[in-house]
């Protein structure tokens, strides 16, 4: 597959982005061990064989993109992982997963509050949604959320309120983290109270070793990046 700016390609997307896309994998990483895992609108697959190098009993990824699926399966398919043709907005399992991971994919989507609605019917009743998309206000910058995205492939892009009030339609918790690569090439993930504005605490994820350590920084604080997890419940 050729690199062309929509999807993440190991070897061919430019350094920066690859490194941005695999931390939010490895954020996901530390919920999937022993879990039945769907990744959904997967790309290129390579977030899915890190999911399942990490623990995960199973993993199911999916992508809209005969391409793409084509590739994934030959490039990363192993036992307890496979992929599979589908569209995010229409997708039907038999069976309940314990996590769904969805990455920058509602930006991508003529319908996306249809797609978060129809996660919970995939879900076990304990089980938790993680879903990451770009911050409007650092990705489309005095832009409304009506307004055309800068990036060419995106159709809607939220700041964090829009982003919570969002997901908290269909789940009781959501939890938003931030992400953004500071100049150690670390990815900071903002811990976040749902739809409250305040201190946050913060995890950077160092990219090499995925060692965290954990501080604090001031609510002013503006991620590139959203990444929420969710669950139907409210503790």
């Amino acid at each position: 597959m050729k690199f062309t700016g929509e999807r993440v390609i190991e070897g061919e997307t430019p350094s920066r982005i690859w490194l941005e896309h695999v931390a939010r994998y490895e954020f996901a990483s530390d919920w999937v061990r022993g879990k039945k895992v769907l990744d959904i609108a997967c790309g290129t697959g390579y977030g899915s064989r890190l999911l399942h190098d990490h623990g995960a009993s199973t993993v199911l990824g999916v992508d809209i993109d005969a391409e793409a699926v084509s590739y994934a399966n030959k490039r990363y398919g192993c036992p307890g992982l496979e992929f599979a043709a589908g569209d995010a907005l229409n997708f039907k399992a038999s069976a309940d997963f314990d996590v769904v991971v969805s990455f920058e994919t509602l930006e991508h989507l003529p319908a996306p509050a249809q797609f978060v609605r129809s996660i919970p019917s995939l879900l076990v009743n304990s089980g938790i949604f993680i879903v990451s998309t770009p911050n409007r206000r650092v990705t489309s910058p005095g832009k409304l959320i009506a307004e055309k995205c800068d990036n060419p492939f995106h159709q809607i892009e939220y700041a964090k309120g829009e982003f919570a009030e969002l997901l908290g339609e269909s789940f009781g918790s959501v939890k938003i983290y931030g992400q953004r690569e500071n100049h150690k090439l670390k990815v900071l993930f903002i811990k976040a109270i749902r739809k409250v504005a305040g201190m946050f605490s913060t995890q950077p994820y160092v990219l090499i070793d995925g060692e965290p350590e954990v501080k604090k920084i001031s609510a002013l604080y503006e991620p590139r990046y959203f990444v929420a997890v969710c669950s139907s419940s409210r503790t």
